[in-house]
């Protein structure tokens, strides 16, 4: 029963570890990066009413026909898949490997059988609730910032390009594991940021924009924490972080990049 619990628990153990970890990191960057906003700062001395919701702001985030599309349907699309496997009476903490595979994991022996469709589905199947909130929580960092530079179906067809890099990259250096979760898709947009960042020069004092090196923020703890984890797939992190910076180049020599929210579809 030991053995058994700790197969099942302690991976979701590391996930809350994750999101704790990202979020602690996330809120001193937030309060120690960010300059004072002279305005802002003689309003609130002022008692001045705000100009902006940040409620409103977040659940903007969620709105698929908002400013935010492509990572509002990544998010649902995530969610909904979720909400179905609890439905189909998969453990809401931390389903088996063989529930996992069954809906639609990727592993190595069932893509040599040519089910090459779960290069795609693995990335919208989570091992469990803590798993899904922390793939979303990176998501919310990575395409609040991405959404400035690309449109929506760039951000999507991005995102669907990085997650079969980073399913190819897993299978290719784990013999016989199943593979699922968003992250490595997540690390591939990452990756496009920080190569936009380099080689196309991107800058987020030109459109008021996030900083693109605050995407490492996601990136350093996962990895850090995934070395030292049971049952993180730091193989697909890599492989999709290398795939997005090469589409970033990719982008970069064909200038298929836009700055101007106004111009997002």
């Amino acid at each position: 029963e030991q053995g058994k619990f700790s197969k099942r628990y302690i991976p979701a153990l590391w996930d809350f570890l994750v999101i704790l970890g990202i979020a602690l990191i996330g809120l001193s960057c937030m309060a120690f990066i960010p300059k004072i906003a002279p305005q802002a700062l003689e309003n609130y001395q002022q008692k001045k009413p705000r100009e902006s919701d940040e409620l409103k702001e977040m659940l903007a985030l969620l709105n698929p026909i908002g400013d935010f599309k492509a990572m509002a349907i990544i998010f649902w699309v995530n969610a909904l898949v979720y909400i179905v496997l609890l439905l189909l009476g998969i453990n809401f903490l931390a389903p088996t490997a063989q529930e996992l595979l069954q809906y639609g994991g990727v592993s190595r022996p069932t893509i040599l059988k040519g089910q090459y469709w779960r290069l795609i589905t693995a990335n919208f199947i989570h091992s469990g609730l803590l798993h899904l909130l922390s793939n979303i929580y990176a998501l919310g960092l990575v395409g609040f910032t991405l959404h400035y530079y690309l449109k929506t179906y760039q951000s999507l067809l991005l995102y669907f390009l990085c997650s079969i890099g980073a399913c190819l990259s897993s299978i290719y250096w784990h013999e016989n594991i199943v593979s699922v979760g968003a992250s490595g898709a997540i690390f591939g947009l990452i990756g496009v940021l920080l190569s936009l960042h380099i080689t196309y020069k991107i800058s987020s004092k030109d459109i008021n924009a996030p900083s693109p090196w605050l995407a490492l923020i996601p990136l350093g703890v996962s990895l850090l924490l995934g070395f030292g984890a049971v049952g993180i797939d730091n193989a697909g992190h890599v492989g999709g972080l290398i795939t997005g910076f090469l589409l970033g180049i990719l982008i970069s020599l064909f200038k298929w990049i836009s700055i101007t929210s106004d111009e997002k579809s």
